[in-house]
């Protein structure tokens, strides 16, 4: 099997965007947390900012997905991380000793209550941004 092979079975479901602001937190000790970017039924993506001390290697974790709001929250989401990549920074004319960057988690067999929460947030929260104008991506 080629790479190609490799990175388009790696993405059978459709990444939805959030249609709210939303929040992805790496527990237990909140490691991680940053903006919600992508979600599919298998996993999601988001944006944090780091101080440089977080491991970048694939290794299990916990995840919780969250609303500032508190209309939405699932805690202790078992996952595993994929990638954790340094995001381009467009301005840098300033020393910032922290560093953007997105981490991307596939999500390991969750309990039926989880994936029934997953779903919902799903349909309610999410939307396909496929055919969306640049304008009409949210947040």
């Amino acid at each position: 099997m080629d790479s190609s092979d490799n990175s388009s079975d790696r993405r059978r479901q459709k990444r939805l965007v959030p249609k709210v602001l939303a929040f992805a937190a790496m527990a237990p000790s909140v490691e991680k947390l940053g903006k919600l970017k992508n979600i599919s039924q298998v996993g999601l993506a988001f944006e944090y900012v780091s101080h440089g001390r977080e491991d970048r290697r694939e290794h299990e974790a916990e995840i919780a997905l969250f609303m500032k709001d508190g209309e939405f929250y699932i805690k202790d989401i078992s996952c595993t991380v994929i990638y954790d990549l340094d995001v381009a920074r467009e301005n840098t004319l300033f020393v910032n000793p922290f560093e953007q960057r997105c981490c991307g988690v596939k999500f390991n067999r969750m309990p039926p209550e989880k994936a029934f929460q997953l779903e919902s947030f799903l349909n309610k929260y999410a939307v396909d941004p496929e055919g969306l104008s640049a304008d009409e991506i949210p947040l």
